[in-house]
């Protein structure tokens, strides 16, 4: 015999379960999180779980690496220039001590901050980009840099985190997706789209790229069908290849790495310094600071170069070490990537991943002649302000998922 359970009433000793944000649907969480103090205060003492740790350890450690060789790296360009070794690096000091403060403040943020606020940081991010494209500041042909208060910014690089926000946010609301392309590409697409043309407006084709990159995995992991993938990939080529065309500086990196022989007093100088720097310091290195070609003979040693000092002073270990050190932030990113059980989790941790993923492997290929020089930075590591503080925001992201999880 079967014996049916009565139903819980509202006069029972035993109400019904409630249901906690944790276990609605990612599309619809933001409408049961709290945004109260009480809510923001406990996530400060929960405990945020072993890959917050290893994340943030990890992070932290590159961080204070990379301020090192930075120092390292600028303090001949700084005596030349300012005449005294620490210009550079005292700045990008100041600016970690206060961007990793601002990566922990926005992993105790929840998802509903998220949801009400990405829209503006978009907005914010692209108006940015525009006014860099009217009147920014360029280098040789990339117009990439505004002046706003006396402070050089890099607005693309808050795009980079500000499109991953906009497209897990969109992502989700349409969650789950429809079978058409349509329903699965847009409006997130209109997003990624207007975030490509604002940056190649500056003719900074290697950022554009990266940005490409994020939007194709953020679409992969939130589960597009491959053949809208590999659409969008034949067109973002077609296009990549018709900018490279049109731009005679993009077209002459392009023959010069595909050359057979290439002028190193020329478009190959820069490589070429790259690959002596490398070959000098051999496996184990001449030694921190005693780098050979940051004595003006590497342009942008203490930036997108910056591997090939670090080869140099540091030696094949040194550099292996540093490739090891991403592969083990991509191995804690990718674990927290599995255990998101929600969309807008997926999404953004996939896209960050991407991220600090491609632009490694981007840079770390021009410096070892691998790929065309692009200008792209390494991330945590190269000097630049924008840069760092937009990557470790984007940590800042995976680390609330990691939070999250761990309280769930």
């Amino acid at each position: 015999m079967v014996i049916q359970q009565p139903r819980p009433t509202s006069n029972s000793t035993n109400p019904p379960h409630r249901r906690t944000a944790a276990e609605y649907p990612a599309d619809n969480t933001e409408k049961v999180e709290s945004l109260g103090f009480k809510v923001f205060v406990s996530q400060v003492f929960n405990h945020p779980g072993r890959d917050f740790y290893y994340l943030f350890g990890i992070t932290i450690f590159m961080v204070v690496f990379g301020s090192v060789m930075v120092l390292s790296s600028s303090s001949v360009e700084s005596i030349s220039k300012f005449g005294e070794p620490f210009a550079y690096a005292s700045k990008h000091f100041l600016i970690a001590l206060l961007a990793v403060p601002m990566m922990l403040i926005i992993s105790l943020l929840p998802r509903v901050f998220w949801f009400k606020w990405a829209r503006i940081i978009a907005i914010v991010a692209m108006a940015l980009q525009i006014a860099v494209a009217v009147g920014g500041m360029s280098v040789g042909t990339n117009r990439n840099w505004l002046n706003l208060f006396g402070v050089t910014i890099q607005p693309s690089e808050m795009i980079k985190f500000s499109v991953i926000l906009l497209l897990a946010v969109l992502i989700a609301r349409r969650t789950p997706l429809g079978p058409t392309w349509q329903e699965q590409l847009m409006p997130a697409g209109i997003a990624a789209v207007g975030a490509l043309i604002l940056v190649m407006l500056g003719n900074d084709l290697g950022t554009a790229i990266v940005i490409a990159l994020i939007c194709l995995s953020c679409y992969y992991f939130a589960g597009v069908r491959i053949k809208y993938l590999f659409t969008l990939i034949a067109v973002g080529g077609v296009t990549a290849l018709g900018f490279v065309l049109s731009s005679p500086d993009r077209l002459n990196r392009v023959t010069s790495f595909m050359a057979d022989e290439c002028d190193i007093l020329k478009e190959c100088w820069q490589v070429s310094q790259a690959n002596f720097a490398l070959a000098n310091g051999g496996i184990f290195g001449v030694g921190l600071g005693n780098s050979k070609a940051k004595w003006l003979y590497l342009p942008t040693a203490e930036n997108d170069f910056i591997f090939a000092v670090i080869g140099e002073e540091l030696g094949l270990i040194g550099a292996v070490a540093v490739i090891i050190l991403y592969i083990a932030m991509a191995g804690v990113m990718v674990r927290i990537l599995v255990k998101s059980a929600d969309q807008f989790s997926r999404v953004v941790v996939g896209g960050v991943l991407a991220w600090v993923v491609f632009q490694a492997l981007l840079n770390i290929a021009v410096v070892l002649q691998l790929f065309p020089v692009l200008g792209v930075p390494l991330p945590f590591i190269s000097a630049g302000g924008s840069a760092l503080v937009a990557t470790l925001a984007g940590v800042g992201l995976v680390l609330g998922v990691a939070r999250r999880q761990n309280a769930q």
